[in-house]
């Protein structure tokens, strides 16, 4: 049965080994549509944006901060009260033990779209990555020697779609 198995896997790879391969480029001649390339005057394919940096205090509210002792996210909600629509911001994150001093601080690129007047829950990855700290307004762990603290939050700047 082995001697038959043989020489059949060789013929196999032997007639496999002559297949020719398919030529996906259709035509010889490509050219460069100048009109599709970014930036030119015909490119609609993303809308254009405008950045409010250090937006004033009343316009984004950021609230609902919550880190388990245990997740790889943190989450927060986000509150638009200006009357654009909001495509994405920048926050800074300082986390801080319940002394006050400083554990980390990070800024956070978050991509939200968010209508005027409406609040969406954004999800990014944490800080935490040894799972030793816990949000101190969050559930108790059950667990000794982790350590609680609290965050201050604020919005660097955000995006809209420019009018």
């Amino acid at each position: 049965m082995k001697t038959l198995l043989i020489p059949l896997a060789t013929t196999l790879c032997l007639t496999a080994g002559t297949v020719a391969a398919d030529n996906t480029l259709r035509g010889k001649h490509l050219r460069v549509d100048s009109q599709a390339l970014p930036g030119h005057p015909a490119d609609h394919s993303a809308p254009a944006t405008d950045t409010v940096p250090f937006p004033p205090a009343d316009s984004v509210k950021l609230s609902g901060y919550d880190k388990p002792l245990n997740s790889m996210k943190e989450s927060l909600l986000i509150t638009n009260r200006s009357n654009h629509s909001i495509s994405g911001l920048r926050i800074e994150i300082t986390y801080l033990d319940l002394a006050g001093r400083e554990l980390h601080g990070t800024m956070t690129d978050l991509h939200v779209d968010i209508p005027p007047g409406a609040t969406r829950k954004a999800v990014f990855p944490s800080w935490d990555t040894q799972r030793s700290y816990y949000y101190h307004l969050g559930k108790k762990p059950r667990t000794a020697n982790v350590t609680p603290y609290t965050v201050s939050c604020r919005v660097i700047h955000y995006t809209t779609q420019s009018q």
